[in-house]
């Protein structure tokens, strides 16, 4: 039987791949130890490797990276050295120590090693500056097969490992700085978020609540139908705005239909009538009858709310009576700071204000996220930003005319639209009466409310604060719609109908689901995943009845 080859020149080879292959083998220690335990499995008979940190105070060597290796039950955590054992000192002093491991153990990770049949363990330096930042350890069912020659390739072969295995931890440190940089900048964010909607939210909400209450002393006034109408409309501002806020969370698509500006701007400055501005006139000039362009006209009132909003409190400021000027006009493409069809005529809203305008240094920031130009305290700069990317979205631009003084002028223009203006909601709203339905929801609130309001259609409900007990419901009893909440304290939607859908296929689907969730992955997922219909809250009465009287007609 021909002998083998020396080691030394097999091992001079593979320490030539080595070096060849270090700088691609990968930016962690497992990828490190993969890269250089093929290269060297050929060479010792039945060889294992493993790196060793060094840690602890009184330090000891700690096993870091293992393979894969049913055989071997090496794992992670394992002491490889006590402090108390002179190996670390020749480690330290940059010696190659071999070991025979049936000779006694230093620590579990020998032990292991003697038990799965290894004879002797290479322990390689592997130092970085100067300090024993581990060892490289090289373990074989042999015992004479590491000599002086192999054992010195091997020691420089450390020295070129001990760098990538620098490489490899200061890359994990670096990449776990990284991870946590970012989620304090996203606490930040949110800590920001939070700021700005307590300050948008807070003059519709204010509404809301002086205008309930007045109809609650007052019920038999005669500008109740009013009253409830700017409760409405307020209401409708705040969901507004929190979809606008959710784009900063994840893009999401909205509807866009024609909308004739002057409404958006009319519904703006009705709204804009409950802040307290001091006294502060707006003025709307030019022509009432421009064309429509697409939008979604909730979203394009917030833009011209904010906009007049910020302009009354920038004429404000010095605490005289002032005056806001919204200018309209059509123009032509060319003339526009947009890029539409060249035949496209534009719509051009002006907003100027007599303030003390916006400082040089910050005009090419302004439109940044939580720029802004109020005192500390009194805004976290999210309209611009969020009314810029509104009309983004819409082919449109906002842009601050920088020649206007003195004071500020803010420029919107959007492209016109042919198409017509869509009937109103209302008369295309199907109807449906007197169908039974089961409410699931554990907002008593929410579930008294649209109890009084299906029934206005002489619907019959029934409501349930848990999804287990509508189950026990549902398993004696039928309904023609069910609307259930996605996040339920006692069952999650999915697992609601998942439940259903074995019991009863036909109930499961005319489920509704309603959800405020819509920026956790697993719930947008789960909607995605369903055909079932799904309203988002917060949501309006006409949305309900649309989709009941969708699952309705599907029945039937």
């Amino acid at each position: 039987m021909a002998e083998s080859p020396p080691l030394e020149p097999r091992l001079l080879a593979a320490l030539k791949r080595i070096l060849d292959g270090l700088p691609d083998a990968g930016p962690t220690l497992s990828s490190l130890l993969r890269f250089c335990a093929q290269e060297l499995e050929p060479l010792v008979p039945s060889v294992h490797s493993s790196f060793a940190f060094a840690q602890g105070d009184p330090r000891e060597l700690v096993i870091r990276t293992v393979p894969e290796d049913p055989v071997v039950p090496l794992r992670e955590g394992m002491v490889l050295t006590h402090h108390s054992s002179s190996i670390l000192t020749q480690l330290e002093a940059h010696e190659p120590t071999l070991i025979d491991v049936q000779q006694g153990a230093m620590g579990e990770a020998t032990t292991t090693l003697a038990k799965a049949g290894f004879r002797s363990l290479l322990l390689v330096p592997l130092l970085a500056d100067g300090q024993l930042l581990g060892s490289w350890n090289l373990a074989s069912r042999n015992d004479d097969v590491f000599g002086g020659p192999e054992v010195k390739l091997l020691e420089h072969l450390g020295d070129l490992v001990s760098l990538a295995a620098s490489r490899a931890h200061l890359h994990a440190c670096v990449q776990q700085q990284t991870e946590q940089l970012v989620e304090s900048e996203k606490l930040a964010a949110v800590g920001r978020l939070v700021a700005g909607v307590a300050h948008e939210l807070g003059g519709p909400l204010q509404a809301v609540i002086s205008l309930a209450e007045l109809l609650a002393r007052d019920p038999e006034r005669d500008d109740r139908l009013e009253a409830a109408n700017r409760i409405l409309r307020s209401a409708l501002r705040c969901r507004g705005m929190v979809h606008d806020l959710l784009t900063y969370a994840r893009k999401q698509p909205h509807q866009h239909d024609p909308v004739q500006v002057t409404d958006a701007i009319m519904d703006a400055l009705e709204l804009d009538r409950f802040s307290d501005v001091g006294e502060v006139q707006v003025h709307l000039e030019g022509p009432s009858d421009l064309p429509a362009v697409m939008a979604d006209a909730q979203r394009l009132t917030q833009v011209f709310l904010n906009l007049i909003t910020n302009a009354r409190h920038a004429t404000a400021q010095d605490g005289k009576p002032g005056l806001v000027r919204v200018r309209l006009a059509q123009v032509s493409a060319t003339a526009s700071k947009i890029d539409p069809q060249p035949e496209t005529a534009v719509v051009r809203i002006s907003v100027e204000d007599q303030g003390p305008g916006v400082p040089v240094e910050l005009r090419k920031s302004i439109f940044e996220p939580f720029v802004t130009t109020k005192p500390q305290g009194s805004g976290t700069g999210l309209g611009l930003s969020v009314s810029k990317s509104i009309l983004m979205d819409l082919g449109g631009a906002l842009y601050l005319d920088t020649s206007f003084t003195p004071g500020a002028r803010f420029v919107v223009e959007l492209p016109v639209t042919d198409q017509a203006a869509p009937p109103a909601e209302g008369d295309q709203l199907p109807t449906s009466e007197g169908l039974r339905i089961l409410l699931i929801d554990d907002d008593r609130e929410i579930l008294e409310t649209y109890e009084v309001i299906l029934s206005l259609d002489n619907h019959q409900v029934t409501s349930c604060d848990r999804g287990k007990k509508a189950l026990e419901v549902l398993e004696s009893d039928s309904f023609d719609a069910i609307l259930c909440d996605v996040r339920l304290p006692d069952l999650r939607g999915t697992e609601f109908l998942e439940i259903l859908s074995a019991r009863n296929p036909e109930l499961a689907a005319r489920v509704i689901f309603a959800t405020g969730d819509v920026v956790n992955d697993s719930t947008r997922a789960f909607l995605a995943s369903v055909s079932n219909p799904a309203l988002i809250k917060p949501f309006q009465v006409e949305d309900l009845q649309r989709a009941i009287a969708r699952v309705a007609a599907e029945r039937s």
